[in-house]
């Protein structure tokens, strides 16, 4: 496991305190811009805007960030490096750990933008899973993008969390302490929000990743995911998901029309969320959207 040399900035807190997280989703940074002309003013993945997005989420003192996938368009190498230079170059405190979307190129991801150490690691062929543990917060960061990625040769558009992920995340919730709290993240979400979503939208397994979470719900928080580029909440079985506000452009749906849309709002600029773990499957979570407006919400 390489380190990210972010972790020479992990604070020394009081691991009795509250878990501070950020989140970041969605980037979609891409270097070369000719190569995504449906980009609205081809400006939302741009070095720029994502220098915009580390300075902000620098100004959040956290004991970690996470990035639940895209962070490139179209599988393009090159942005990878740079995204990392970019992210190298940035104050962002706590450690940093990362999993791919279905438009990351994975072995440019591992190469580049490395995660630090978790305190467990599954492996799946192509795929990478990691437990984090901070006291009783046991963070699951899991990857559940296809494979092979977007634009691939045979790519698929179903995520899959797959069945070596599902038996290691189903013996680590059912060996978990009585007071500990789960956290999910990854790139999928496991179900539809709403209806106009499409099939591809979801994990392919998520039936069976909600079954397994249910199993467990008095130690699981909440989970937390990308791909859908607008924020959603839904209560399921007791379970709360969580659909991430993107970093780059939203998503909206014009009742009589057949596919989704994108949108771009003059005052918008890229976010991330600001996520308080506390005990007792307690959260508050603080979403800053642009640079001078910020929104919360929170949810006990």
């Amino acid at each position: 496991m390489n380190f990210n040399p972010l972790a020479e900035k992990q604070l020394n807190r009081d691991t009795s305190s509250p878990l501070r997280i950020n989140l970041i989703s969605d980037t979609h940074h891409l270097t070369d811009l000719t190569l995504a002309p449906w980009m609205p003013d081809k400006t939302y993945c741009s070095a720029q805007r994502l220098e915009w997005l580390f300075e902000k989420a620098a100004q959040q003192v956290a004991d970690m960030t996470l990035v639940t996938g895209d962070l490139v368009d179209r599988r393009h190498e090159a942005s990878h490096i740079d995204f990392d230079k970019r992210l190298r170059a940035s104050d962002l405190s706590g450690a940093f750990f990362v999993t791919p979307g279905n438009h990351d190129h994975r072995k440019a991801l591992k190469d580049s933008v490395r995660s630090d150490a978790a305190t467990d690691v599954c492996t799946d062929g192509f795929k990478t899973h990691y437990l984090i543990r901070r006291e009783n917060h046991f963070l699951f960061v899991l990857d559940n993008a296809p494979w092979p990625e977007y634009g691939a040769q045979n790519a698929s558009l179903h995520g899959e969390f797959g069945e070596v992920g599902h038996e290691w995340l189903s013996s680590q919730l059912a060996s978990l302490p009585e007071d500990a709290a789960a956290w999910i993240f990854g790139h999928y979400p496991a179900h539809k929000f709403v209806n106009w979503i499409a099939d591809q939208g979801v994990l392919k397994d998520g039936a069976e990743l909600h079954s397994l979470l249910v199993a467990h719900r008095d130690k699981v928080g909440a989970v937390f995911s990308g791909h859908l580029h607008k924020r959603f909440f839904a209560e399921i079985d007791g379970i709360r998901y969580h659909s991430l506000t993107p970093a780059s452009v939203a998503l909206t749906k014009d009742p009589g029309a057949s596919n989704a849309e994108t949108i771009v709002d003059p005052d918008y600029s890229p976010g991330f969320q600001s996520l308080i773990l506390r005990g007792g499957k307690e959260y508050s979570l603080e979403v800053i959207e642009t640079a001078i407006q910020r929104g919360s919400c929170s949810d006990r």
